[in-house]
């Protein structure tokens, strides 16, 4: 269009039309704010649709960061709970254990009510102290019997 538009020209400026050219002239004038307006829109509803998908994508950001920090708190919460609820199973069963252990210390050896309800090291360690309080009683009781057996015979 552009190289048919000199052709145009030139064979109009060699008559020597003026008035043509002129018309000619506004043509390309119209022509050129046609083009003019035509990208000013196009760049208009571009950037409209930029800001939309800013604003769209501003607001997924800030909605992502939300569901994280929830997570966080949720899982930080969840593990707070699972610490406390296990060191209190732990510490009831240790302190059931060292209450155990003062009475054996104090010479009763027929103790009972040692129960931990876990399955773990502190059941086999409350376990041991039973079987060893039980051990202690028959070692007492056979050395009373051998030392009431060696008394008898020595009167």
């Amino acid at each position: 269009m552009l190289q048919s538009y000199t052709e145009n020209n030139t064979k109009l400026f060699t008559e020597n039309n003026t008035t043509e050219m002129v018309e000619q002239q506004k043509l390309m004038k119209r022509y050129a704010r046609l083009v003019q307006v035509g990208v000013q829109d196009f760049i208009s509803v571009e950037l409209n649709y930029q800001d939309e998908a800013r604003m769209l994508l501003s607001k997924r950001t800030n909605s992502t960061g939300l569901i994280i920090m929830i997570s966080f708190l949720v899982v930080s919460l969840g593990s707070l709970l699972f610490a406390i609820l296990l060191s209190t199973q732990i510490g009831t069963s240790l302190n059931k254990i060292v209450h155990f252990a003062q009475k054996i210390s104090e010479g009763n050896l027929i103790v009972k009510g040692l129960e931990v309800k876990t399955n773990d090291e502190v059941a086999v360690l409350a376990d041991t102290f039973h079987n060893m309080a039980q051990h202690l009683g028959l070692v007492i009781s056979s050395i009373v019997g051998a030392s009431k057996i060696s008394m008898i015979q020595l009167l």
